[in-house]
């Protein structure tokens, strides 16, 4: 659970960092050891059980897995730079060590203000058509490794220009050239199995790019939030999308390409799944089963900020102190009835996928799993 605690001891007080991968959810027991409780096709590990004390009829107890937090810790090491170039050794501390960070982990799209050169190095902005020059940018995108991007499942086609095929990171404005941007065709992509329209149950997807990014200051990967539980009041989006209210559904159409041509970010509050339940509850083809633990809630219930076309498959994150200058990828943009109304979106929940994402980019899989057609 990313949160923060404060303890008082008469003048003194005792602070615990926002950290990442701090786990407090259903522990349970296999023959590996600890594990936590999670739907079965969730579930890549040989050693699963299914006889544990999980509350839930379809989960079984799934083996705990450190390697999300193991990749969180060293791509946080790129925060600091040594002789110019970007370090790869820790401590901090040392003479050589600069941090190169720049997130200003302000609390502010809809409602929202422009993003700054590097505050959010780990955007990706997903293009569309024919040829490179003609391009329309129309989702987002986070980078979570050297060579993987996690966006929403329904960015793997859009209507009128075809399936995804590049990815620009290090760049807050899409018209201007910039000698930090790094570009990258997109060689694979890999949808969740579970995923299939009209539903927007788990909207989710891997992309996997031509050539691994270089990491700079301007470029650097998002850590994965592993907590089941967000106990933060907001979260804060970044996205190219629209920038006016619309009551046009931010539907599988993704986007128009009418979007903003810089960054924007906006901060969200984190509202109970009841609040998405009351919501959605006449949009059955897109939530067939109703609005379930797969999915996070977020948006301003007064109205006026918000995710809008064009930031389908963009980041939700929350900001961390350990390890520093880092952000926590808690969810995907994946789906809202309008855009900047009284009506929060639905964003899928990362840590229900980490088992899959683990799987397919740090265990990756025979590529015949993967979709080289398109």
């Amino acid at each position: 659970m990313c949160s923060i605690f404060y303890g008082f001891l008469n003048v003194w007080i005792f602070f615990v960092p926002i950290i990442c991968y701090q786990l407090e959810t259903d522990w349970c027991s296999t023959s590996q050891g600890l594990g936590r409780c999670r739907p079965d096709f969730n579930c890549f590990d040989a050693n699963k059980s299914d006889k544990s004390n999980c509350t839930k009829a379809e989960h079984v107890c799934c083996p705990e897995t450190e390697t999300a937090s193991l990749m969180c810790r060293k791509y946080a090491e790129s925060v600091y730079s040594g002789g110019g170039v970007l370090a790869r050794s820790f401590p901090k501390t040392s003479s050589t060590q600069t941090s190169v960070c720049a997130s200003s982990h302000t609390p502010l799209i809809v409602g929202g203000e422009k993003a700054s050169d590097k505050e959010f190095p780990f955007m990706a902005v997903l293009g569309y058509g024919k040829s490179f020059e003609t391009a329309r940018w129309i989702c987002g995108g986070a980078l979570i490794s050297e060579k993987f991007i996690i966006t929403a499942a329904h960015c793997l086609k859009s209507p009128s220009d075809g399936f995804v095929r590049w990815a620009r990171l290090g760049n807050v404005n899409l018209k201007k050239n910039s000698s930090n941007e790094q570009i990258f065709d997109i060689t694979k992509k890999l949808v969740h199995p579970k995923y299939k329209l009209p539903s927007f149950m788990y909207d989710i997807m891997i992309l996997e790019l031509d050539k691994p990014a270089v990491f700079t200051s301007y470029v650097r990967p998002v850590c994965l939030n592993v907590n089941d539980t967000v106990n933060r009041d907001n979260a804060i989006a970044t996205g190219f999308g629209k920038m006016q209210h619309s009551k046009s559904s931010m539907n599988i159409e993704i986007s128009d390409g009418s979007g903003t041509t810089d960054l924007m970010k906006v901060s969200l509050d984190i509202n109970p799944l009841d609040v998405c339940r009351k919501s959605y509850s006449l949009s059955r083809r897109q939530f067939p089963q109703g609005v379930h633990d797969s999915v996070l809630c977020a948006g301003v219930l007064t109205g006026g900020k918000d995710t809008c076309q064009g930031d389908s498959g963009g980041p939700l994150v929350i900001a961390v102190d350990d390890p520093f200058c880092m952000y926590c990828l808690i969810g995907v943009t994946s789906f809202g009835l309008f855009c900047g109304f009284k009506t929060p979106a639905i964003y899928t929940r990362v840590s229900y996928f980490v088992p899959w994402i683990v799987e397919n980019v740090w265990n990756k899989p025979p590529d015949d799993q993967w979709n080289e057609k398109h």
